[in-house]
């Protein structure tokens, strides 16, 4: 399939707020939001948001965090009576939230309790997973993450806002680390994998910092800028001195002077 063409693919951008943080042990969603998109570009997606009844008790420790309480909850419709229109919105389109495996955890449990099979998505992609893999962020919070894009989050903690937000930072990382959409969405996440900790293009890039060092050549590396409003990457040349466990030790033509890069936040190495 042509790349850009498997990105027009559905898109589902899932956040549930839950009275807990088990799904496995008993935890229940009570409220969910899904942007879907027809296509990663879609400029007018369909948002949908909606509480839920779980008819247990909300911790006021949840309540804390997302402000939802008994009293809000207590005459909306259960997970039962929107399950059609939550599998609707997500089969067969890529499934993307920030820390997707929790989200995931909730879907099936309360679809696994109705007694039916949850939706199947094309693919996953973890928003979480793509800031700490490639950018590697001082913290990747989505509301961290809010502040560093300048993405809109006033109602942080709530489905609706938490959704928009996700799907605004999937935008921007995507458009940093693959804006001709030259990657397959399976060729995305298999480079996603192997940039993590200990993975093969994790190693080949120290393995090519350590040549660099050995034969003193300058090369330009695609770093994580960790401050905004500016782009999420800069390039940098630099010549390399030292390559230790977690930074590389260099002399930045940028700067005219010695830094130390951390080797996580390095996306590529280019001649």
């Amino acid at each position: 399939m042509n790349p850009a063409v498997e990105w027009n693919q559905p898109f589902a951008v899932v956040d549930f707020e839950t009275t807990g943080l088990r799904s496995s042990e008993g935890e229940r969603v009570i409220e969910i939001a899904i942007v879907r998109l027809d296509g990663l570009n879609d400029q007018a997606p369909i948002r949908y948001s909606q509480l839920i009844n779980p008819q247990i008790p909300i911790p006021s420790a949840s309540t804390s965090i997302h402000g939802i309480t008994d009293d809000m909850v207590a005459s909306q419709p259960t997970f039962a009576s929107v399950a059609d229109t939550v599998d609707r919105l997500i089969s067969g389109a890529v499934f993307v939230a920030h820390n997707a495996p929790f989200d995931l955890g909730f879907l099936t449990a309360e679809f696994e309790r109705l007694g039916r099979a949850p939706p199947q998505p094309f693919a996953v992609i973890d928003t979480l997973k793509v800031a700490r893999t490639l950018f590697a962020f001082p913290s990747c919070a989505l509301g961290s993450l809010a502040t560093r894009m300048q993405l809109d989050l006033t109602d942080h903690h709530r489905a609706l806002a938490d959704a928009n937000a996700t799907c605004d930072a999937l935008h921007r990382m995507l458009d940093s680390i693959n804006p001709d959409r030259t990657q397959t969405i399976d060729g995305f996440l298999a480079y996603l994998e192997a940039m993590r900790k200990g993975g093969p293009e994790r190693l080949s890039i120290r393995d090519r910092l350590r040549r660099a060092a050995q034969h003193n050549r300058s090369i330009e590396i695609t770093y994580t800028d960790v401050q905004g409003p500016g782009a999420l990457t800069t390039k940098r040349r630099i010549t390399v001195g030292r390559v230790r466990s977690q930074n590389v030790e260099a002399w930045c033509h940028l700067r005219s002077e010695h830094r130390v890069f951390r080797l996580e936040r390095i996306q590529r190495v280019e001649a």
